[in-house]
């Protein structure tokens, strides 16, 4: 499969991290399902502490310690470990916390990590995609909290909270667009040149379904899935 070509060095844009993780596990243990599964599994148990982490962030360290137990007992991640999304979801969450700690300590470095790890994510399974989305949708509501009580006073103390804020984040806004432009760099010139990377998995699905005499972008049983998942 992938795994095996990139292995052998054929480049892998779309799902990169996952295809790649694949080839490291071959590498290390042999082409086995030991070898397809070894990376994923370990990055589900690497999400414990990334998760931690995240919490520490925002809450005291019982609480932390928690939510932390909370994920290594869940039955779903357990159930998914196996499986390449695994991946995403590790990657989702140290986004998050590199996101909250730049936030805080207003750090370039810190946000270079954002960057590239947003383009990693936007190369991964269309569930992952909106991720960098949500990102910037939440800072953008961030300096808006900030900004509104000095908009409330006037239009003066708008601009000096708005200077100020420039100040602080200027150098943290382009590490993190420098980052995130040379890592999705292969992603977006293959866009520009016609390839179907960024959303191929879900055209590759809608054809399928062609296939199959079921058009359209949404399953034909989603209502009884649906249900299924809400335990109807």
């Amino acid at each position: 499969g992938v795994a095996y070509r990139a292995l052998h060095g054929e480049p892998q844009i779309p799902f990169a991290v996952a295809r790649y993780s694949s080839a490291i596990g071959f590498l290390l243990f042999g082409e086995n399902t030991l070898g397809l599964r070894f990376v994923y599994i370990t990055a589900g148990i690497l999400t414990i502490p990334i998760l931690y982490l995240l919490l520490r962030e925002l809450v005291s360290v019982p609480i932390a310690l928690f939510g932390a137990l909370l994920l290594a007992a869940a039955y779903w991640p357990s159930f998914f470990g196996r499986h390449a999304f695994e991946v995403g979801t590790m990657l989702t969450m140290l986004m998050a916390y590199l996101l909250i700690r730049g936030i805080r300590t207003h750090s370039a470095m810190v946000f270079i990590g954002v960057g590239i790890l947003c383009s990693l994510i936007s190369n991964e399974y269309e569930n992952f995609k909106p991720v960098p989305f949500y990102a910037l949708g939440f800072l953008g509501l961030l300096a808006v909290w900030q900004i509104a009580p000095a908009a409330i006073r006037g239009l003066r103390p708008l601009r000096s909270a708005v200077a100020d804020m420039g100040r602080k984040a200027w150098r943290p806004a382009l590490a993190f667009a420098v980052a995130a432009g040379i890592t999705a760099g292969p992603l977006i010139m293959g866009t520009h040149l016609g390839k179907d990377w960024y959303l191929s998995s879900l055209h590759r699905q809608e054809a399928d379904r062609m296939n199959r005499g079921t058009p359209g972008l949404i399953a034909p049983n989603w209502d009884q899935q649906a249900k299924w998942a809400i335990g109807l």
